[in-house]
């Protein structure tokens, strides 16, 4: 199957909507079983090393809002933006997060490999004012 920027899209959206509803399953029927992910704070190896990391995340914080700023395609390859507002379940706190996702798919378009470029949650972030394109995502 061919990776298009119509079928990244339908990926993309299918990944945000996983997340923002906290569907563990769902999040994890886009990924081929022996995926890799590696980021800045961690390397997994298989879906049941992904699946223990999210649920470890998604005990501790909830995403509360999600944006896809930009996307693209190149062979099996696709760059996707991000902006995620996090909410700390114990605090209530929220918090920016804002990166970029390098990912290649297997022949049936499931996620094989994932590089995740973003500042780990608490660094200091520009407010809302000086980054005007994040405004509606951080406003109530």
């Amino acid at each position: 199957m061919e990776l298009t920027l119509a079928r990244a899209r339908a990926i993309t959206e299918a990944r945000n909507t996983a997340m923002m509803d906290c569907d563990i399953q769902a999040f994890l029927d886009l990924w081929a079983d022996d995926c890799v992910v590696e980021g800045p704070e961690h390397y997994l190896e298989g879906k049941s090393q992904l699946r223990a990391s999210i649920e470890q995340s998604w005990a501790a914080m909830k995403p509360v809002k999600m944006t896809t700023r930009s996307l693209a395609v190149e062979g099996d390859a696709m760059y996707y933006e991000f902006a995620v507002v996090w909410e700390i379940r114990s605090t209530g706190a929220r918090m920016l997060l804002t990166g970029m996702t390098y990912h290649q798919v297997d022949e049936q378009c499931r996620l094989r490999f994932c590089r995740e470029y973003f500042d780990p949650l608490g660094k200091p972030r520009r407010t809302a004012a000086e980054s005007p394109e994040l405004a509606p995502l951080l406003a109530e």
